[in-house]
């Protein structure tokens, strides 16, 4: 499968920012609710971080992934626990094998979605020129974690 286009991110991002509370309340339920089980993992991470500003990031990226992947055209298949153990397994490896190489190639062919992880790196990048609009390097270093997570598990439930 090809990754997501630029295009579907953009369109994504633009949506998904267009949208007033109410409207990205409910398009986030929807989304949720289709996913509950995915959804509680990605989450927990705030938790396991005890981080709690992650966790408004996560769901406003979770919400741009889900719908860069609509936009492209795919639908995202019910993830269960199994294959949420499945997916963690292989990512803890891959994760390993990043440190110890410090390649990010072998993120990029894990996640099979350059763009999205390219959008995903230039969304945590310190900001030079606003830096309190930055996120702490804890935070941009779990987003960085749990994103590269979700863009990985929503392209391989991805049809």
């Amino acid at each position: 499968m090809k990754p997501v286009s630029i295009k579907s991110i953009e369109n994504a991002v633009s949506k998904i920012d267009a949208m007033d509370e109410d409207a990205l309340e409910r398009y986030s339920e929807t989304i949720v609710l289709g996913q509950e089980e995915f959804m509680g993992y990605t989450m927990s991470a705030a938790l396991e971080f005890d981080n709690e500003e992650l966790l408004n990031y996560l769901m406003y990226y979770y919400t741009i992934f889900h719908e860069a992947f609509v936009q492209e055209g795919l639908t995202i298949a019910k993830i269960d626990e199994a294959m949420i153990n499945t997916f963690q397994e292989e990512y803890f490896a891959i994760l390993d094998e990043y440190q110890e190489s410090e390649d990010f190639d072998v993120i990029l062919a894990f996640s099979n979605e350059k763009f999205l992880m390219e959008f995903l790196l230039m969304e945590i990048q310190p900001d030079e020129e606003n830096p309190e609009e930055s996120l702490d390097e804890d935070t941009a270093d779990h987003l960085f974690l749990v994103g590269t997570a979700i863009i990985s598990m929503f392209s391989r439930a991805a049809n």
